[in-house]
This record gives C-alpha cells, sequence and structure tokens, in this order.
C-alpha cells in the first residue's frame, strides 16, 4: 500500500506536489489556529510550580529527607504514603476525610509516592492527581455491571 502512494506521488509533477503540499500545509494551519484560540480559554493553574515545592518541601521535612532522597527512585518506593495517619502528618486533611480513608483502607491497600503526592492541589477537592491517588468512599460502592468487568467468570 505505501509502494503504491509513493509511486502516486512520483506521479506527480513538481507543481502539483507543491499545490498538494501547500493544500496540506493550509488544513493543519487550521487546525493549529483553532487549538491556538481555544488555548486562550483553558485555565491552568496559576502556582503549580510553587505549589508542588511547598508540597515537596511538607513531604520532606516530615520524612525527615532532603533533595538528593527526594531525586532517588528507591527512596520514592521505599517512602510510599500508605497511611492516613503519614498522610495527616504531611497535610491538612480534615477528619471528615480522615475517616473515609480508614474506611476504604478496611477493604483496599493504597500507596502514594512522595512525588505524585506532591502533584496534588490540595485546595482542590476535585483535583484530578488527589482523586486517582487519595482513596475514596465511592471506591467501596460496587457497580452490579463492574462486579466482573473482565467477564472472567465466564470462563
Amino acid at each position: 500500500m505505501k509502494d503504491k502512494f509513493l509511486k502516486k506521488v512520483d506521479d506527480l509533477s513538481r507543481a502539483e506536489k507543491r499545490r498538494v503540499s501547500n493544500e496540506r500545509a493550509e488544513e493543519l494551519k487550521g487546525r493549529i489556529d483553532e487549538y491556538m484560540r481555544a488555548r486562550e480559554e483553558i485555565v491552568f493553574a496559576e502556582n503549580v510550580e510553587e505549589d508542588f515545592l511547598k508540597n515537596r518541601d511538607q513531604i520532606l521535612e516530615v520524612l525527615n529527607a532532603d533533595l538528593s532522597d527526594w531525586n532517588n527512585w528507591h527512596w520514592q518506593l521505599q517512602n510510599r504514603v500508605n497511611s492516613v495517619e503519614l498522610l495527616q502528618k504531611i497535610f491538612d486533611i480534615t477528619e471528615l476525610e480522615v475517616a473515609e480513608i480508614k474506611e476504604v483502607e478496611k477493604k483496599y491497600r493504597w500507596a502514594v509516592s512522595p512525588y505524585f503526592l506532591a502533584l496534588i492541589d490540595w485546595e482542590d477537592k476535585d483535583c484530578p492527581i488527589r482523586k486517582q491517588a487519595i482513596p475514596t468512599p465511592s471506591e467501596l460502592k460496587i457497580n452490579d455491571s463492574l462486579a466482573d468487568p473482565m467477564a472472567e467468570k465466564a470462563y
């Protein structure tokens, strides 16, 4: 298939190749222009780096570590936060959140690397990273359609 396409391109005159190329460039320019306009409306967190560094420093202080530890992947794995008690020492979480996480801990284990924990915007309850990393009671709700999502019982 590729050879057939190349042959068709090779059969085009130089002027036709330029025309096809220019048409494609205009099409792509239209796509990027649309993105550039939409980009203006995207709201980005203003202090992402500042918040990350603040979170990192809090984590390092509680874990009694330094930047050389932080940059060591072995240290990151060895120091995963996997209990609500440790999480509470590092970040200000509400008593309700503590209770909810403890409830989930009864059924599921969880762990978050210090680096990933530092990415969380703790002021935003809907922070996507927070929703991925920190257990919530919704994980305990069983949806019948998800009881066997891979249909393993059929085999």
